[in-house]
Formats: C-alpha cells, sequence, structure tokens
C-alpha cells in the first residue's frame, strides 16, 4: 500500500498499551494499530481487557501481541483444539505457560 495509509500498514510500533479508563479508573490494557506510542488513546471497546491484579501494567502491556500471535498460530493456522493433542518440547514451555495463566 503506498501513500499516508500505508504508514499504518508498512510500520508496526506503537501496537500495545497500559493504563487505566478515564472514565472508571480502572486498569487495561490492549492493542491499536501503531497509535500506542502516545500519554493517552482512544480505542474500541473489544480490543482492551482488565489487567489481572497480579500483574504489573510493565507484565500486561508484554502479553497482548504475544497472546494474538500464539491465538493465530495455534488456533486459526493450526487449528488445535480441546481434543486434539500436539507434542512440544522444552523450547515450546513458553507457549505452554502462556495457556495455563
Amino acid at each position: 500500500m503506498t501513500g499516508p495509509e500505508g504508514l499504518f500498514y508498512d510500520c508496526l510500533i506503537g501496537t500495545e498499551f497500559a493504563g487505566r479508563r478515564t472514565d472508571s479508573g480502572e486498569r487495561v490494557c490492549g492493542f491499536s494499530i501503531s497509535r500506542c506510542i502516545a500519554t493517552s488513546v482512544d480505542v474500541r471497546e473489544d480490543l482492551i481487557t482488565p489487567i489481572p491484579e497480579n500483574w504489573s501494567m510493565e507484565d500486561a502491556v508484554t502479553i497482548v501481541t504475544t497472546y494474538c500471535t500464539v491465538w493465530y498460530g495455534l488456533i486459526e493456522r493450526a487449528q488445535m483444539q480441546k481434543s486434539i493433542k500436539f507434542y512440544f518440547d522444552e523450547s515450546f514451555q513458553i507457549l505452554i505457560n502462556i495457556f495455563l495463566n
């Protein structure tokens, strides 16, 4: 894609955020394509999720893209389901930890 629109696709930095909602003060994290290098973001409601109490905001902001990548790879591409068994060696321990937590 060329032109100004290409900026949203060619440079995918600043996709994740963690912070507090302005309306409730709730701790949330989420993503928005190339808009999160900012002091505030305006994001669709379905692109945010509450941060668990035992996570710091620093922890939360690292999870969003990782979770989406794992979900896409295992659920969408590999079509993983509860009834299907996959073998993972120890190099994939991070994937297991993500699904357990």
